[in-house]
């Protein structure tokens, strides 16, 4: 629903804003995803296996510096460490079409990341933030 949409004028109104080059590793403005095809452990509801009531709406920043991150953790008092979560989609964008768990949907889970309603992983060299917008 447009009235229920974050962005939208009726709707939350908020005004969607790049990231600022600063943080970004290729030193350019960061493009945020959000979808709902990804859940945190220990943050909402957890079910046996990933279904749409448990999934969380989560902003996603791909392509962070890692110094970002270390302060981010550092904040937090969360370890240091990154792990490696190749399954989980950063890039599907939300919209009216895609509301649900997509083929892509997997969990953040890890030692460090487990209850964690934002951090950081990598998918390999690229450091990705993540920050819950809703638990679910």
């Amino acid at each position: 629903l447009q009235s229920q949409a974050v962005f939208y004028p009726t709707g939350g109104g908020a005004t969607f804003v790049d990231a600022p080059a600063s943080v970004m590793q290729n030193n350019q403005p960061g493009v945020w995803n959000f979808n709902s095809e990804n859940r945190v452990i220990n943050i909402g509801t957890t079910e046996a296996a990933l279904a749409t009531t448990d999934a969380d709406i989560i902003a996603f920043l791909t392509g962070v510096k890692k110094a970002v991150c270390d302060s981010i953790h550092g904040r937090l008092g969360v370890a240091l460490v990154y792990p490696d979560i190749p399954t989980v989609d950063v890039a599907t964008s939300m919209d009216s079409a895609n509301t649900g768990i997509g083929a892509g949907g997997s969990t953040i889970t890890s030692t460090e990341l487990d209850g964690q309603p934002q951090g950081c992983f990598t998918q390999g060299t690229t450091y990705v933030y993540y920050h819950v917008v809703v638990e679910r």
